[in-house]
């Protein structure tokens, strides 16, 4: 008995099938056999799915009705759509990069971050400012470093700066460190150019380069040495050399007079 319910309903499900089936019309047919699937020549793979053609692109490219079209928002671009009605293109970036002008590009060359802060991109792909090494507070604004050496440098007229990690006093510029006094110091003072002025070369590639005009009668770095006029002394040197050669010949030629004439007397 329970056989034959099973048979029964068996043969009553494939008959509602069979009544529901409807065969592909000739279009479909026709579409189906005689329609090749292209998506242009970057494309993975393409399928039908009922009349609509669906591409998988390659990277770089994105389905545009049918055609996988070039889309990229540069180097950095983590993913790229084309609307298929407007043809507008959205992108995705990379971390640390952020879409301008249609190109994905660094976060941080847009953020303008104030005076002793950096940038850093955040896992949003946004930016944020930090303070630079040995600088904190609020707004960055102090030096850590430069904070127990401050008071000091101040006291000698000079600033306290950061060279090679480590906190310095500096004087304005054209001015050095006094000895002994210790303070900051015009360069150029009375004592600088023995004989001569101090110029302060502004435009030097050498911090605190200066120059001595020497007066008259005087060289050297800081005018120091005097110089010797020897030209009184070659004078007279070539005046002596020329008289002792002129008596050189006079009395060469006095010799050889007296030695003619003993000659004729002999003969």
């Amino acid at each position: 008995m329970l056989f034959l319910i099973t048979i029964v309903c068996i043969t009553s499900t494939l008959a509602e099938h069979v009544e529901n089936f409807q065969p592909y019309n000739e279009t479909e047919l026709a579409f189906y056999n005689k329609t090749e699937c292209d998506c242009g020549p970057h494309y993975e793979s393409c399928m039908f799915n009922g009349f609509q053609k669906s591409c998988v692109c390659e990277h770089g490219y994105s389905d545009r009705n049918g055609t996988c079209t070039e889309c990229s928002c540069g180097k950095h671009t983590k993913s790229c759509e084309i609307e298929h009605q407007h043809g507008n293109k959205r992108c995705e970036c990379e971390v640390g990069y952020v879409l301008r002008q249609g190109e994905c590009v660094d976060s941080c060359a847009w953020s303008g971050c104030p005076e002793n802060q950096i940038c850093r991109p955040n896992e949003e792909g946004e930016y944020i400012c930090q303070c630079k090494p040995h600088f904190g507070g609020k707004d960055c604004k102090t030096n850590l470093l430069c904070e127990k050496l401050e008071p000091m440098c101040r006291d000698m007229g000079a600033e306290c700066i950061v060279e090679n990690s480590q906190a310095i006093c500096r004087c304005p510029w054209g001015q050095i460190v006094g000895i002994p006094s210790g303070i900051c110091e015009d360069l150029c003072n009375p004592q600088t150019c023995f004989h001569g002025r101090c110029e302060f070369l502004t435009n030097s590639k050498v911090e605190r380069n200066y120059r001595c005009i020497c007066e008259a009668g005087y060289t050297g770095l800081r005018c120091e040495t005097k110089i010797v006029d020897n030209s009184g002394e070659l004078i007279r040197f070539a005046i002596l050399v020329s008289i002792n050669i002129i008596l050189f010949i006079l009395i060469s030629a006095m010799f050889c007079f007296l030695c003619a004439n003993r000659n004729k007397q002999m003969k």
